[in-house]
Formats: C-alpha cells, structure tokens, sequence
C-alpha cells in the first residue's frame, strides 16, 4: 500500500466516525430524529404549521355551530316563555 492509499483510508474513515458521530449518535443522546441531514426542516415545520392553523379552523367553526344552537335553542325558550 502506499502511502495515499493509507491516507485516503484513513481520511474515509475519520469521515465515517465524524457522520456517524453528527446524524446518529448525537440526536441519539438529545433524544431527536436520526439523520437530520437529510430532513426538510423548513417543509416539515411549514406543514406542522398548516396542521395547526387547520386544526384551530377547525375547532372555530365547531365552537360556531355550537354558539348557533345555543342562540336557536334560547330564541326558542324566549318563544315558549312568551306563549305561556
């Protein structure tokens, strides 16, 4: 072997311990995804933020179909109030 091939193997394996080090063993020990590298952040954190917005839409609307109910149901006691 010479002396680049000895290099190169050793720089290949530096890399090997230094990817290994920041997409597998440090989101291990903080407790995140692996492999961060390849996530779309700014995609993931767009679409997490549209969920959210949806879910709140959501959840106004149902609020509005029960604030309608209520008023129909108190129009409908003033009424029977009002026949009696």
């Amino acid at each position: 072997m010479t002396v680049f091939m000895v290099l190169g193997l050793v720089l290949f394996a530096i890399g090997i311990l230094i990817v290994t080090a920041t997409q597998v063993a440090v989101p291990l020990y903080y407790g995140t995804p692996l492999f961060p590298f390849f996530r779309r952040s700014e995609i993931s954190e767009k679409i997490s933020e549209a969920a959210q917005e949806l879910e709140t839409v959501a959840e106004l609307e149902q609020l509005d179909k029960l604030q309608d109910e209520i008023n129909r149901r108190r129009a409908q006691l003033k009424e029977d109030d009002n026949e009696r």
